[in-house]
């Protein structure tokens, strides 16, 4: 069998959805509407389709990949504008030959009369989308959770609701009734997602509240009003697709990590008077991943780092001083990880981690996390990728953990690990 899709292009009802990606490629319930319809085509036995897309074909054509995910050959052609059944038959089939034709189903998306109606029809579909779908399992009735989410316990769910693969839901958080967060989504703590929609790649923050809405990157569409706010405040809402890669600090970074390094210098001295003492190395020498890298790249370089025993607390850190100087590491960034641990990293929302340089102080110390790679860590280190701070609020991250680790008696404990177990 040979079969013919017709890619539908976007209208005036659906800006808010395909401002990145044309309609196919939209991830509803964890699949787009063109990978749902050539898997069926697979399972009917397809051996060629045509996919026929006016809008954004280049991206059509990527994500397709001559059908090898599904095991059929697979060509894309841009065209100028939809096509009807039609003018595609007449256009690229051979006189004789019978083809499947149809237009994609998207979802509903150009046929919904408005927002509420899109989003009540979606809502019905968990049920039905939920036992068909890889990787979804059935937490409790009504709450499907995929296998690759991290889910807090403490986190609070009302079916029905969707929680996509690789989301992270932090403890304290409210999700549902009527609810769908879509894949590689972020919830902080205390945030409440009632009888709304959280797209794909999405960071909403702690404590924030998203009611009859549809919160896709930094923008929030309210379905009764269909009104639509974009949020400036990325620690409220913000896109997590947008990936900015960092850099190597300047030369005033480094010249001022030198002049640190010299000043104290006298805790080297303190330093080795304990490991004497208690028949320590003075130094501790581990190898990280070298940052940034794409999301998509290898690994291919690790650079040593030290850290330095016989004292506590950021003093541990001194070390890293020199790292800075070197351009290896930033004042401000990501703990640095190690082989194994970026293996462990699942998705690209975790492999933000990797976008950035690692830093002498991570957002994870300045929020008092007391384990390196835990998966509040991996959350705080994916945001501050997604998000990398001005001098300004650098600094202010800077002072928060020298606060923390000098008033704070459980987190000083912890910073006397590296900032990154090995």
């Amino acid at each position: 069998m040979n079969a013919l899709l017709i890619c539908p292009s976007e209208s005036p009802e659906t800006v808010f959805y395909s401002r990145r990606a044309p309609l196919a490629l939209i991830p509803v319930l964890g699949r787009s509407a063109l990978d749902r319809a050539m898997t069926q085509l697979a399972n009917r036995g397809a051996k060629r389709v045509i996919i026929l897309a006016a809008d954004r074909p280049e991206q059509v054509r990527r994500s397709i990949r001559e059908g090898k995910p599904w095991g059929v050959q697979a060509q894309v052609f841009a065209e100028s504008h939809d096509l009807t059944i039609e003018e595609a038959q007449t256009k690229h089939i051979p006189a004789g030959e019978e083809w499947l034709v149809q237009t994609l189903n998207v979802w509903k998306l150009r046929d919904a009369k408005n927002f509420r109606q899109w989003f009540a029809e979606l809502i019905d579909q968990i049920t039905e989308t939920g036992p068909e779908a890889v990787g979804m399992h059935e937490m409790q009735p009504g709450v499907w959770i995929g296998t690759q989410a991290k889910v807090s316990s403490m986190a609070e769910l009302h079916a029905p609701c969707w929680i996509g693969q690789h989301a992270w839901i932090a403890p304290g958080s409210v999700i549902g009734p009527r609810t769908v967060i879509e894949k590689g989504a972020c919830v902080e703590e205390g945030a409440e997602i009632v009888n709304s929609f959280v797209g794909p790649s999405t960071y909403v923050g702690g404590f924030v509240e998203v009611r009859n809405s549809m919160a896709w990157g930094n923008q929030l569409l309210n379905r009764e009003t269909e009104s639509l706010a974009v949020i400036t405040d990325a620690f409220l809402l913000s896109d997590l697709s947008q990936k900015k890669f960092g850099k190597p600090g300047n030369l005033i970074t480094r010249i001022l990590a030198l002049a640190a390094l010299l000043l104290t210098s006298p805790v080297l001295l303190y330093a080795w008077v304990q490991t004497r003492c208690s028949g320590q190395s003075l130094f501790s020498v581990k190898r990280a991943v070298k940052a940034p890298i794409s999301l998509s790249g290898p690994i291919v370089e690790t650079i040593p780092w030290r850290s330095l025993n016989g004292v506590s607390g950021l003093w541990s850190r001194w070390p890293v001083l020199w790292s800075i100087v070197l351009g290896d590491f930033n004042w401000v960034g990501n703990g640095p990880l190690t082989l194994e641990q970026t293996a462990e990293l699942q998705g690209d929302f975790e492999r933000l981690w990797l976008t950035v340089p690692p830093g002498l102080i991570s957002l994870a110390d300045a929020e008092g996390c007391a384990r390196a790679f835990s998966d509040e860590a991996r959350a705080h280190a994916a945001f501050y990728a997604s998000n990398p701070g001005s001098i300004r609020s650098d600094l202010t991250l800077l002072s928060r953990a020298f606060l923390r680790s000098t008033n704070a008696a459980d987190f000083t404990s912890s910073l006397t690990q590296p900032l990154a177990q090995s």
